[in-house]
């Protein structure tokens, strides 16, 4: 009886690890458009495409080593820099977006799931991963290769 209790709460444990809520997971994206380097990290260099620390999936999510951060001492954050916050009312608007965010807008059907089509039309849309080879990149991101994304496919 108490092997069946511990191997129940230890499976409990395990599913719940899985299930782990990916609100708070990070996208990373350009907030500032400046004008001798256009989009603009937080840390006042240019972006390539996206703000993270490392690379970065084709969607801006799971980058290695999190997203580039600064401070408002920096030379970018000065009105004077002539930089500008993006503002617009897309993903790139923010710093860091979290995983469902990113999920909602590139799952248009909302299906619980993204194809590739979807998938190329977000980054399209978006103007991201413009120099990235989308087939290779979304099979990357499709950890069951059933030809679909969901959300935990892309911060994995």
């Amino acid at each position: 009886m108490n092997s069946a209790l511990t191997l129940a709460t230890l499976l409990a444990a395990i599913v719940l690890m899985i299930n782990v809520d990916k609100s708070a997971a990070e996208c990373c994206y350009a907030p500032l458009s400046c004008p001798d380097q256009g989009r603009t990290c937080y840390d006042c260099t240019g972006a390539d495409i996206y703000c993270g620390v490392g690379k970065c999936n084709a969607v801006g999510c799971n980058c290695d080593g999190g997203c580039r951060a600064g401070h408002s001492g920096m030379w970018c954050w000065n009105i004077a820099s002539g930089c500008k916050d993006n503002g617009l009312p897309t993903t790139n608007a923010l710093t860091v977006n979290n995983v469902t965010q990113v999920f909602a807008r590139l799952d248009a059907d909302r299906d619980g799931r993204a194809s590739y089509v979807e998938t190329l039309s977000y980054v399209s849309t978006e103007g991201l991963a413009a120099n990235k080879d989308m087939k290779y990149e979304f099979y990357l991101m499709d950890k069951n290769h059933d030809g679909f994304l969901t959300i935990n496919e892309i911060d994995a």
